[in-house]
């Protein structure tokens, strides 16, 4: 199936108020099992790479890897680079195919903001690549800014703190995404720290809290610290009580089945199960 521009997944999900999972990787094997999930539920979904991953020496592979495989799936999918800084991650998106992607301007105030946004938008916009972002300076700032950001720059999504959906969803009508919600799933942090790794334990979102979050309003949530908790458990258990085991794929297997696990839960929790049929 063709990539989709991710404007036009985030609008279906705003109109029928779900959120479209996006999953963030960063080596070609996460793909399959995501995939293979987000096809067996019927659900559209975002391809993360982040942007700081363009410089490692294989991130062409990686890329040309991933995009290939969403190309020949029947998901209705679209790449996208993650936590954008400088124009030459822009081109980099444009050159290689990407349909989507979302600007970081954490450390840019309202004016620098709005004058990066607008340019990124204007290099976009012929190639259909849609453009996410939040509209920086302080964290907490009032919604009127959000609301000021997106009139003067017209970005396709808002990135949001979870906080901010309910004030902000309700002076704007536009598809909101979400930053990174760990859900922390303790069974991984206990897994793997009985196997002698040392998660760093943070506070994360409940399923619960993440769906609620969905009914006020998100429509895509970002999933990357989780899938790292899933596979680190997965590959510290299969490398413990698989010591016969010495094929890379088949010491890989485990890792790779609790992101697929992973991914279920989190597509359960956007609402996005059957939302395929809608592209």
């Amino acid at each position: 199936m063709p990539l989709l521009s991710g404007s036009i997944l985030l609008e279906v999900a705003n109109t029928y108020c779900f959120a479209v999972p996006a999953f963030s990787i960063d080596i070609p094997d996460l793909l399959s099992p995501i995939l293979e999930e987000v096809h067996l539920e019927g659900s559209p979904a975002f391809i993360h790479i982040r942007a700081e991953r363009l410089h490692d020496r294989d991130a062409t592979y990686l890329v040309d890897a991933v995009r290939s495989s969403l190309e020949r799936s029947e998901v209705p999918a679209s790449l996208h680079l993650e936590g954008v800084r400088e124009i030459t991650e822009v081109v980099f998106a444009l050159r290689f195919g990407f349909t989507s992607l979302s600007l970081d301007n954490s450390e840019r105030n309202l004016e620098e903001s709005v004058e990066f946004t607008r340019k990124v938008i204007s290099l976009c916009t012929p190639s259909g690549v849609s453009v996410e972002a939040d509209a920086g300076g302080p964290k907490g700032s009032s919604p009127d800014i959000k609301v000021e950001f997106v009139r003067r720059t017209g970005v396709h999504s808002l990135i949001l703190e979870p906080d901010e959906i309910t004030p902000v969803k309700g002076l704007l009508d536009i598809p909101v995404s979400l930053k990174d919600v760990p859900a922390r799933y303790y069974e991984y942090v206990l897994e793997t720290s009985r196997l002698g790794g040392r998660p760093e334990l943070k506070e994360g979102f409940t399923d619960e809290e993440v769906r609620r979050l969905v009914e006020a309003g998100a429509n895509k949530v970002v999933t990357w610290e989780d899938i790292c908790l899933a596979f680190n458990a997965g590959l510290r258990s299969s490398l413990y009580n698989r010591r016969e085991i010495l094929e890379p794929k088949e010491t890989l297997r485990p890792a790779l089945e609790r992101v697929r696990d992973l991914v279920r839960r989190r597509i359960k929790v956007c609402g996005s199960s059957g939302r395929a049929s809608l592209f």
